[in-house]
C-alpha cells in the first residue's frame, strides 16, 4: 500500500512532530469535499431565509398600502400576520445557525477521528512520541520545521481517501 511506503520514508523515528491542521484541513480531499457540501447547504438556507423576508416585505407593503382604507380589525389581523412572519424569520434564523453551528462541530470531529486514527497507523513501527497538531492562533509557539510532517501526512490521507 503507498500510506505504508509514505509512512516508512520518514526519518524523524522516535522524536515529537507536528502537523500545521490548517494545512490539513484546507489540502485534505475529503474535508474540502464535506466543506463544499456544508457551503452549498448554508447558501441553500440564505436563500430560504431571503424567501421568507421576501415574503415578509411583501406583506408589509401590502399593508401599508392598504391601511388607509382598513377597518381597525383588518388593521389588527395584517399586523398580527405581520408580527408571525417576522417571528417566523427570526425561528428560522436561529434555526440554521444552530444546524450549521453543529454541521461545522461534526465536520471537525469527523476530521479530528479520521486523523487520530491515521496517526495510529502512521506511528506504527516508529518511535513517535506525540504528533502535535499546530495551527497559527494555538499555544505552539515555536516548531522547528524539520520536525513539519504535514506534507507527508497530507499525501497519505488524499491516497487514502479516494471519492
Amino acid at each position: 500500500m503507498e500510506f505504508e511506503k509514505a509512512a516508512s520514508d520518514s526519518s524523524l523515528q522516535g522524536e515529537i512532530l507536528f502537523i500545521n491542521t490548517d494545512s490539513v484541513i484546507s489540502q485534505y480531499a475529503l474535508a474540502e469535499e464535506k466543506r463544499k457540501f456544508l457551503e452549498q447547504k448554508n447558501l441553500n438556507r440564505e436563500r430560504q431565509l431571503r424567501g421568507k423576508q421576501g415574503q415578509y416585505e411583501a406583506e408589509l407593503k401590502k399593508y401599508q398600502k392598504e391601511q388607509p382604507i382598513l377597518t381597525q380589525r383588518e388593521q389588527a389581523k395584517a399586523e398580527e400576520k405581520l408580527m408571525k412572519l417576522q417571528n417566523e424569520i427570526l425561528e428560522l434564523q436561529q434555526q440554521f445557525q444552530q444546524e450549521a453551528l453543529a454541521e461545522e462541530q461534526a465536520l471537525v470531529l469527523m476530521l479530528a477521528d479520521t486523523l487520530e486514527s491515521f496517526m495510529l497507523e502512521y506511528a506504527q513501527g516508529k518511535n513517535i512520541k506525540y504528533v502535535l497538531g499546530y495551527q497559527r492562533d494555538g499555544s505552539i509557539f515555536y516548531k522547528n520545521p524539520r520536525l513539519n510532517i504535514t506534507g507527508e501526512v497530507i499525501e497519505a490521507l488524499n491516497q487514502r481517501y479516494k471519492p
